[in-house]
């Protein structure tokens, strides 16, 4: 594991970012900004310090839901969409809204629908693979 010191492009707009590897001498920061995921991308020298600035790649156009990334992790980013209908303060003992989550594949820059759960604020997390306690032994 590498660490290093990277900064951002100052003209990002956009209430949820986060920084992805996109190959081995690539970082890519994905920025929602409401309905359009945009991907910026960054080259990095062998010893890991910039090499240039940060370019636009491209801008997805997403469906008419409320967004939010949820996290990113092994080529993924993970997307939650509430549909544009519901208030933002909705009663939550009734009427909670349905969260359809997605996946964008850093690879190939693709959407799919991965679930649709009930959405609960205070407890809404996915997991990739098994907890720990409940992985298979390893040598």
């Amino acid at each position: 594991m590498e660490f290093s010191v990277v900064d951002l492009p100052p003209e990002i707009k956009g209430e949820y970012k986060t920084i992805v590897e996109l190959r081995e001498d690539r970082l890519g920061l994905v920025v929602l900004d409401d309905r359009v995921l945009h991907i910026d991308v960054k080259t990095l020298e062998d010893d890991g310090a910039g090499a240039n600035d940060w370019w636009h790649d491209r801008a997805i156009s997403l469906p008419n839901f409320h967004w939010t990334m949820t996290g990113s992790v092994k080529g993924y980013v993970l997307l939650r969409g509430i549909l544009r209908g519901y208030s933002e303060f909705w009663n939550f003992f009734e009427n909670k809204p349905d969260a359809y989550y997605f996946t964008l594949d850093l690879k190939t820059f693709v959407i799919e629908r991965l679930c649709m759960l009930e959405f609960d604020s205070l407890s809404d997390h996915l997991y990739a693979s098994f907890p720990p306690p409940l992985s298979p032994p390893t040598i």
